[in-house]
C-alpha cells in the first residue's frame, strides 16, 4: 500500500520524513532503468510532496523571521545618502629607480 501525499505538515518530525520521501523519489526518478512511462507516473508524486514541504517551510517557522507586509508598507522608501565628493588625489611623481642596478 503506498504512503499517501500530506495535505499538511504539522511538525519537524512530519517534515523529516517528508524530505526523505524527497530524497528517496529523486533518486528514483533519476535512475537510468526507470521508464519515461513511470517518470511520468511518479513526476505529480514528488512535486506535490516538494510543495507540501515547501509550505511548511515558507508558512511555518519561516514566517517569523520574516518582517510582516504591514510594517513594510509603512516604511517610505528614502534616497540613498552620497558620500561627500573629495578632489581626486594628485598624482604621485615616479620614484627615480635607475641607480639600484649600479
Amino acid at each position: 500500500m503506498a504512503v499517501r501525499v500530506p495535505e499538511r505538515i504539522e511538525n519537524d518530525e512530519q517534515y523529516n520524513e517528508v524530505l526523505a520521501r524527497i530524497v528517496k523519489g529523486a533518486e528514483t526518478l533519476d535512475h537510468p532503468l526507470t521508464t519515461p512511462e513511470n517518470r511520468v507516473k511518479l513526476m505529480p508524486l514528488y512535486d506535490s510532496l516538494v510543495e507540501v514541504a515547501r509550505k511548511y517551510r515558507t508558512g511555518g517557522a519561516a514566517a517569523f523571521d520574516l518582517p510582516s507586509l504591514k510594517e513594510e508598507t509603512t516604511n517610505t522608501p528614502t534616497e540613498p545618502e552620497q558620500a561627500p565628493e573629495t578632489p581626486p588625489e594628485p598624482p604621485k611623481s615616479k620614484p627615480d629607480l635607475s641607480g639600484w642596478l649600479d
